[in-house]
């Protein structure tokens, strides 16, 4: 019983005291019926009897009168009353209650908001009686009580309840009371709604989806099924099975973990989960474990039933690490168990898996405690049967621990087999887990049952491979005991004799295993048996070795063929401590050695000990000279720890490196190096080896701060690189130290880091691969790509960046992650963010560098606009006083302290950001004033003057955001013109941005003209970025930047009254990356006519050529540094501000786009934007049409999320969305084409090209609508001919490309995955394209691959495909799906050989739909157009397979029948479908024709998805 909180306690005592005292009547009805809502409110919490609350209310009704409206509230209380009564009473009381609300409602008076109230109160009861009663009159009235208040409640909280009421009182009588389909529509239909709401309490959104669930379920069954509850386990689960099963589970998924936790409810999901068991997943496998924990947890421990679903659970465990073919085999498996779902058969699998799961375990270390669980859930669920319990014994031993492997032998000790056959097989698995017991344990005892449980089973095993692994740990038993338990002469005998006989057998394996025991058991034939444990005194042991069997011994480690063995290592070692001096080569032999040491001391040696062993064995072999060996080892032992080992191994002479020579003897060594050099000839070998060991020298020097000696070093190097371009290590050393010694970050020229790069890209081919400059160089080829990156925007060095600096300490994306999180978390302390950029980038950052960078960070992140970084906390008070106190400190600091303007320019910067932020203009301005100063100080490094100029210009921009005035204004663009004049930013995307507010400031300030022309610059800066990516994938992460400031330059430029501008911009937004795809194609021929042949040819070499980065994998050695092309940059520096960049970025014109139109017979390409529509005509006029009714996007948008809906859940969805898809085409009709049709006149049905612009091109625009005669709609496609386009430049190129015959060089491609394909593509090859390809006929054995496709495209003049087509979120991974493999955009725009000028007809689902980045308009059907189609068919949803087969039919029936136009062949057919007096198609198929005729062709979902592109 939930206790009674003190406050409600409270209130009932003093109502009780209030009704005690004299009242009026008015004060008495209000203490009364606030007392009752008390304790009705009591007894909600505490499940008691409301008696209370039934005498006050029932007394309350008796004082007033018969009629009066007062007493609707006390008939209601006493109505809840007794309905809480009824967990007492039961029927009788729900009764009462019902009585009581059938005595209420003549009294209620809707003019009354209370009664309003009351009346919906009274509903939701009698809605809640109702379910409970199964009473369907009693529903029927709960709906007409809340139908006739809802229209009335001004109450949001009470209609939201009253709405879900209402939703649940029809869920409830469609599933059990037989209801109406209506009842089913509006409940789907609710609750859809409430989950679509943002914000929804979590245990609502779970309510609403256990009711989606429950209908899907009921929604599939017949009427007397429904009605039939309550169901037995075996119907439960029948009907859950039977309906659809993503539907529910993509409701069952998103259940709260408290909810899915319920019993009940996680065995919904289990059934839905076997139903398809044939397809399932990892994942599925997972979520069926966790709901089989909440069955096993609600069962008696004793429930057989439940050892079945524990054993069951354990067995769908996940697998790591991946074992291919064995997993392949345990995932059919797992499938069949799910089939089985509980049945006898599920016990054999379970068996099976089992054993599988085991041996798994033996291969991989891992995963045998679950091998148990299952083992032993079995032996509970069928405790007599044997194989279960040898299960659970072989599980036991799978997990190798000692206990278990006691374990293991004790449960077979108990079992006996049946017949000899087994019992041999039986002994010799029970010798196998003696074994590994007897090695774990290392007792005599646990050694000599197991030699005894092998010896029986040898007894009766015949040949084969379980008799030799029978022998093999015989054997190796002997030799344990023998070699660690001081075994006897026997033992050695008979472990000696074992391997020997085995050498005889024709496997190398078991022949190393047996030429290393033997060699072993040779060594210590003569070691006493004391010294014959697992450790034994070295010096003693060495003194008892058998030196006399060495030569054997040798041979038999000379005999395996696996050397890399660690106990082998163990015995080579050995070996050659017993004799050190046999070999010829005594330094070569000691190497050896060094590398036994090291591999028989596996994990006990550091790296550092390691890293020695290495450079020694590395130069010791060959070396002849004692001196020379002793020095090399001395040098080795410099470093190690004091504990080493190998101190007594290494010599130690006092030698020194040149690093540790001391200041005057490197001075001195210098010195004699630059005299010897004047005495060699120039260019002779001896200069060049002179040159390499004075850089050497010099470089050293330098390192400990003598920046004189390493600028010699440099221009050594430079000299070298000139003089001795080809001798490899000298040139590549050098190349190598002019990279590592360059400046090339931020702020410096691309020139520059390009220059750094080519000296790395010849250091790589002059070294050799394992040359250890190339370690010196790995740690910063990617500092210096990502340093390309920001001065150049090219995207793929920032990829290639990352792939070099992934092995690095503190990698780049580290030092990105704390910035992201220095934003995220609006970090505005300075010392805390000092400590976080010391975890993530080490301590190789100087102090006051780092302070800067904080203090920069925090700073830009402080001047993001307001309504950028809502919910952002300001600086504090004590953040605004540290950062006056640090500029007050850098102030302080002397002129002559070199770290003076790195402090002052961070601390002025974090001063400006901060009162700007907190609204203390007055630091605001001290800050800024601080940053001017330092920004024109002289002799500044260029990264610090590069930075100061940044913040500068964006702290004036902040300050002009932040409180308007032209000063401030007339600062900040001021600021940002320097900015870009002086120090532009380096990636195109940053100057994109700049000068996009540049633009807004202009006008801001009345200078509308230079506007728009600082706005087109940002487009084509961006556009500029967009061609230098080197994959689709790059160039939509660029374009996506832009997206809407196309938009807001158009507009700019239609206040100014511009058109020619605004196509400017609209273009210059728009489909870049199918731009860019597009002149890929063209760029050879480009480059030739002007004047770069050599690029050409670069360019047809080089482009779209997979590099390692690309697909995301490890680099496969440290040596490899491969560099991402600079083709696309030579080639974009090649071409500025040339005629042939010009042709790249510029727009077609007005003219160049009415000539298109006239070519194409068409009247207008229209933009459709926000409010407006700009119109070019064939007659090359440009008209502004304003179109406020496109400024409402609530269609779009809810129809935008109810196709996302539908993609996401399918059908459950479906009427939600076709409501949407309507009221959009209602919508479309007044919005725009209405206006624009209007505007044409005209007798003739105009043919338009329309563009929309953002979200825009999700309407289809030609099915917008408008009440016609008769009550039917009249359609846009009725009245006009309307194609799209992603972008004018799209249409212009598609209409120059000549259009061939269609029906001359034809291909077909379906995929039998899609039945009515056979009936559409059958009819459509025999009656048009008898002569052409056909991929995928009925009857081939293979489906059609993307390979196959791609072949296709250059020879075909017409390429149709029926099959399936995934949209992504990221437009460039949408893709064709061909059987199991697909076809994505990216490939297509890819093909370096298009269909040049084919028609395409993508019959697939949302082949012309994109998920985001709209203004790129990147889908399937527009990539087909950029790789080179004159004309392309897409869809914008998902489409029906019967209704599509028809239509494609009528298109092609059209197409090659009067209407040789794609675009008017595309009307024909949709008219088709619109008529409902059509004519069928001749030759239809009668199958296809029969269920066709079932459908409602005219509905817009099945017709208006068809789109065209092109001419």
């Amino acid at each position: 019983m939930t206790e009674i909180p003190a406050g409600l306690a409270e209130a009932i005592d003093a109502r009780r005291e209030a009704l005690a005292q004299q009242l009026d009547d008015e004060q008495a009805y209000r203490a009364a019926v606030e007392l009752v809502e008390l304790l009705l409110q009591r007894s909600q919490l505490t499940g008691e009897d409301p008696v209370e609350a039934l005498g006050v209310a029932g007394e309350l009704d008796k004082a007033l009168q018969a009629d009066s409206p007062a007493r609707a509230l006390p008939l209601l209380h006493l109505a809840v009353a007794h309905w809480a009564g009824a967990r007492h009473h039961g029927e009788q009381s729900l009764q009462a209650a019902l009585a009581r609300l059938r005595e209420l409602r003549p009294l209620l008076d809707d003019e009354l908001p209370m009664h309003v109230a009351i009346r919906a109160r009274c509903g939701m009861l009698c809605a809640d009686i109702a379910v409970l009663l199964g009473d369907e009159e009693c529903a029927a009235q709960a709906i007409a009580d809340l139908d006739a208040a809802f229209p009335l409640l001004t109450d949001d909280e009470l209609r939201h309840g009253a709405q879900i009421q209402r939703a649940q009182l029809c869920s409830a009588r469609f599933r059990e009371m037989g209801g109406p389909d209506s009842d089913l529509h509006y409940a789907v239909d609710t609750f859809t709604a409430i989950l679509d709401r943002p914000g929804i309490p979590p245990e609502l959104a779970d309510h609403c989806h256990l009711e989606l669930v429950n209908l899907i379920v009921a929604e599939h069954l017949p009427r007397h099924a429904r009605t039939s509850a309550p169901w037995s386990e075996q119907q439960a689960a029948q009907y859950t099975r039977a309906a659809p099963a993503a539907a529910l589970r993509a409701h069952l998924d998103a259940l709260s973990p408290q909810t899915i936790a319920i019993p009940g409810i996680a065995g919904i999901r289990v059934n839905v989960i076997v139903g398809q068991a044939s397809e399932a997943t990892r994942q599925d496998w997972d979520v069926l474990g966790g709901d089989l924990s909440t069955l096993i947890g609600a069962l008696d421990e004793h429930d057989p039933h439940r050892h079945m679903l524990v054993a069951v659970r354990a067995a769908l465990g996940s697998d790591p690490p991946p074992v291919t073919e064995l997993d392949q085999t345990l995932a059919e498996l797992r499938r069949e168990l799910i089939a089985a779902d509980g049945s006898a058969a599920g016990f054999g699998i379970l068996a099976q898996l089992n054993a599988l799961l085991i041996q798994r375990a033996e291969l991989t270390g891992q995963g045998a405690a679950r091998c148990v669980e299952v083992a032993e859930a079995m032996v509970a669920f069928q405790p007599e049967l044997p194989a279960a319990r040898i299960q659970l014994a072989l599980a036991h031993a799978a997990r190798d621990a000692r206990e278990d492997l006691r374990r293991a032998a004790e449960i077979l000790r108990d079992l006996h087999p049946a017949d000899d056959a087994e019992r041999s097989e039986f002994l010799a698995h029970r010798g196998f887990i003696s074994t590994k017991l007897a090695l774990n344990s290392q007792d005599p005892a646990d050694v000599a049952e197991a030699i005894e449980l092998l010896d029986a089973a040898l007894d009766g095993l015949p040949d084969g491979d379980l008799r030799r692994r029978t022998w093999m740990f015989r054997a190796s038993m002997y030799q344990v005991r023998y070699l660690r338990m001081g075994g006897t002469a026997d033992d050695h005998r008979l472990a000696s004799e074992a391997f020997t006989e085995a050498l005889a057998w024709d496997d190398p394996h078991t022949q190393d295993g047996c030429h290393a025991a033997l060699a072993m058991l040779l060594l210590f034939r003569d070691v006493p048996a004391e010294l014959r444990v697992p450790e034994p005194d070295p010096e003693e042991l060495h003194h008892h070795l058998d030196r006399t069997s060495l030569p054997e011994v040798q041979r038999h480690l000379a005999a395996v063929s696996d050397t890399s063995d660690d106990e082998l290592a163990a015995i080579r070692l050995l070996a050659w401590s017993a004799d050190p001096h046999a070999d010829a080569d005594p330094h070569g032999d000691f190497a050896s050695f060094l590398r036994d040491f090291a591999a028989a001391s596996g994990d006990d040696l550091s790296p550092v000990e390691l890293d020695a062993i290495r450079s020694v064995t590395a130069a010791l072999p060959g070396r002849q000279d004692d001196a020379e060996v002793k020095r090399l080892l001395a040098t080795a032992s410099e470093g190690l720890p004091a504990d080493s080992p190998l101190h007594g191994m290494f010599l130690l002479p006092l030698v020194r490196s040149p690093e540790s020579l001391s200041s005057d003897d490197l001075a001195n060594l210098i010195r004699q190096g630059e005299q010897r050099l004047e005495a060699l000839p120039e260019g002779s070998p001896e200069h060049a080896d002179g040159l390499t060991s004075l850089i050497a020298f010099l470089v050293v020097q330098g390192l400990r701060g003598d920046r004189a000696a390493l600028e010699r070093a440099k221009e050594i190097a430079q000299h070298v690189t000139q003089r001795y371009p080809d001798v490899g290590t000298l040139s590549g050393m050098s190349h190598a130290l002019l990279a590592l010694s360059a400046e090339y970050g931020l702020g410096h020229s691309l020139e520059a880091v390009q220059e750094t790069l080519d000296h790395v890209r010849r250091a790589d081919e002059l070294l050799a691969s394992d040359d250890q400059v190339r370690a010196e160089l790995n740690p910063v080829v990617g500092k210096m790509l990502m340093a390309r990156f920001l001065a150049s925007g090219n995207r793929e060095d920032a990829d290639a960046a990352q792939y070099y600096s992934a092995e690095t300490p503190h990698p780049p994306h580290e030092v990105l992650a704390w910035a992201n999180e220095v934003w995220s978390k609006q970090l505005t302390d300075v010392d805390t963010g000092l400590s976080k950029l010391r975890a993530a980038a080490g301590d190789g950052v100087p102090d006051h560098r780092a302070r800067w960078i904080v203090r920069g960070v925090i700073a830009l992140r402080l001047l993001v606009p307001r309504e950028f970084r809502a919910g952002s906390t300001p600086p504090s008070r004590a953040d605004l006083d540290a950062a006056r106190r640090a500029l007050l400190a850098a102030r302080r600091l002397p002129e002559s302290d070199e770290n003076r303007a790195i402090e002052l320019s961070g601390a002025a910067a974090l001063c400006a950001a901060s009162g700007i932020a907190a609204d203390d203009l007055a630091l605001a301005d001290e800050g800024l004033a601080a940053l001017d100063e330092v920004s024109k100080q002289p002799g500044l490094s260029t990264e610090v003057e590069y930075f100061t100029v940044q913040l500068l210009a964006y702290a004036r921009q902040g300050r002009s955001w932040h409180r308007a005035s032209s000063d401030a204004l007339d600062s900040a663009i001021d600021g940002l013109e320097r900015m870009i004049r002086e120090r532009p930013p380096g990636t195109g995307e940053a100057l994109a941005a700049n000068l996009t507010i540049l633009a807004g400031n202009y006008e801001e300030r009345g200078d509308l003209r230079r506007a728009i022309e600082t706005g087109l610059e940002a487009l084509r800066t961006r556009a500029r970025g967009v061609l230098l990516q080197s994959s689709p994938q790059r160039a939509m992460s660029v374009a996506s930047a832009a997206a809407g400031s196309a938009v807001v330059a158009a507009h700019r430029c239609l206040r100014a009254d511009d058109l020619e501008s605004a196509v400017q911009a609209l273009e210059l937004g728009r489909g870049m990356v199918l731009h860019a795809a597009t002149s890929a194609a063209t760029m050879p021929d480009l480059l030739r006519d002007s004047g770069h042949p050599d690029l050409a040819e670069r360019w047809s070499a080089e482009v779209d050529q997979q590099q390692p980065w690309d697909s995301g994998s490890r680099r496969s050695s440290p040596a490899e540094l491969q560099l991402p092309s600079d083709l696309r940059l030579s080639v974009q520096r090649a071409l500025k501000d040339t005629a042939a960049e010009e042709e790249l970025l510029s727009p077609p014109s007005s003219s160049e786009i009415s000539a298109a139109l006239r070519a194409r017979s068409a009247r207008a390409l229209v933009y459709l934007t926000a409010g407006e529509a700009v119109v070019i005509t064939d007659g090359g006029e440009l008209h502004h049409l304003p179109l406020p009714a496109l400024r409402e996007r609530e269609p779009v948008q809810h129809f935008d999320l109810l196709q996302r809906e539908r993609a996401r859940v399918g059908p459950a969805v479906q009427q939600p969305w076709q409501a949407a898809l309507h009221d959009l085409c209602d919508w479309a009709w007044t919005a725009a084409i209405g206006p624009l049709l209007d505007w044409f006149g005209g007798d003739r049905p105009p043919r338009i090209v329309l563009v929309p612009t953002g979200k825009l091109n999700l309407v289809p625009w030609h099915a917008a609508r408008k009440p016609g005669a008769g009550g039917r709609s009249r359609y846009a496609c009725q009245d006009a001919v309307i194609g799209y386009a992603a972008s004018a430049r799209q249409f212009v190129e598609a209409a120059r490309r000549q259009a061939p015959r269609f029906a001359d060089r034809p291909v077909l491609v379906r995929t039998p995955d899609l039945y009515w394909t056979r009936h559409e593509i059958g009819h459509i090859h025999a009656a048009h394209y008898a002569h052409g390809h056909y991929l995928g006929r009925p009857g081939q054995r293979s489906v059609p691959s993307p390979d196959d496709v791609l072949t296709a495209l250059p020879g075909t003049t017409m390429l149709h495909l029926g099959c399936h087509a995934t949209p992504a979120e990221l437009p460039v991974e949408s893709a064709l799906r061909l059987g199991s493999r697909s076809l994505p955009v990216r490939d297509v725009l890819r093909h370096k050989s298009g269909p040049r000028g084919a028609l395409v007809v993508l019959a697939a689902c949302s082949s012309d739909l994109t998920a985001r980045q709209h203004d790129e308009a990147l889908t399937l059907a527009t990539a087909f157009l950029a790789a080179g189609a004159g004309g392309v068919v897409g869809t914008r949803w998902e489409i029906d397979d019967l209704v599509t087969a028809m239509f494609m039919i009528a298109f092609h029936h059209h197409l090659n029948d009067g209407s040789p136009e794609p675009a008017e062949a595309l009307r024909a057919a949709q008219l088709w479908m619109l008529d409902p007096h059509r004519h069928p198609v001749p030759g239809v198929p009668d199958e296809l024709a029969r269920h066709f005729a079932e459908t409602d062709p005219a509905t817009p979902e099945h017709w208006a998805a068809f789109t065209y592109h092109g001419r």
